[in-house]
């Protein structure tokens, strides 16, 4: 019996860094199916279709224009949607880590550039 493809969704204007994120989780397991969003808004919208699927797990850079990550945790709290988030981003603030752990469905948050033990963690 084939085993569920994990599906993630990368939130992040970087397309760059979404080449490389993607690039490294694939190579680590071919088992992940990737969903990219440039904007955390377009993302929102998305998750909040109730005729949309939902992700296992969504990877969320901070730092975004129109709708940055901390706005995106904002209003998928006030969904009330439980989808497990990883923070991947460049802030080396002690103070962004502690603000991502006052967020519930945070689980986790990695920084750019991703290390082979953060992708393990990821997938």
């Amino acid at each position: 019996m084939r085993e569920k493809k994990r599906h993630l969704f990368l939130i992040d204007d970087d397309k760059v860094s979404n080449l490389i994120v993607c690039r490294q989780i694939v190579n680590a397991n071919k088992n992940v199916r990737i969903t990219e969003f440039e904007d955390a808004q377009q993302a929102l919208i998305y998750l909040t279709n109730p005729k949309n699927e939902h992700p296992d797990a969504i990877l969320l850079d901070l730092f975004m224009p129109k709708a940055d990550g901390w706005q995106f945790l904002e209003l998928l709290k006030k969904s009330c949607l439980s989808i497990p988030i990883y923070i991947i981003t460049v802030s080396l603030q002690p103070k962004d880590r502690r603000k991502a752990r006052q967020y519930e469905n945070v689980k986790n948050f990695f920084n750019k550039p991703l290390e082979t033990n953060s992708i393990q963690a990821l997938i």
